[in-house]
């Protein structure tokens, strides 16, 4: 089983220069092998997009520079952990337009309330 966490923090190593690429392979292999059976989706899905890099750069789509810039891009991305779905209401502008100002238009009214619509919105606990 490998973490998202560890990935990221190997992956940091391989772009510092910590360690070699080949390394960084080797570790990998091992550490990936069984990842689509005991790991996380998030592990799952950065053991992709890791696999995907290595092999464009294996088979001569990418350089050295633009892999290191893809590894890179992989690291700099936030992950974000959703553990429960909430439904509330959220303002939505209806045909916004910039005023003289630089200011926005309020919400558009229907009767006396503003317009709503119902969104589902990801909330970690």
């Amino acid at each position: 089983m490998v973490t998202e966490i560890e990935l990221r923090e190997k992956l940091t190593a391989l772009i510092n220069g910590d360690v070699s690429l080949d390394a960084f392979e080797d570790w990998f292999t091992v550490a990936s092998w069984n990842a689509h059976q005991d790991s996380s989706a998030a592990a799952q899905r950065l053991v992709g997009a890791i696999e995907l890099r290595l092999g464009e750069y294996s088979n001569g789509h990418l350089s050295a520079a633009e892999l290191n810039r893809e590894l890179e891009a992989l690291v700099l991305v936030e992950p974000i952990h959703v553990s429960h779905s909430l439904n509330i209401d959220i303002p939505i502008l209806q045909q916004p337009h910039v005023m003289p100002e630089g200011l926005l238009d309020p919400p558009v009214v229907a009767g006396s309330s503003s317009v709503y619509l119902r969104r589902l919105v990801p909330v970690s606990l």
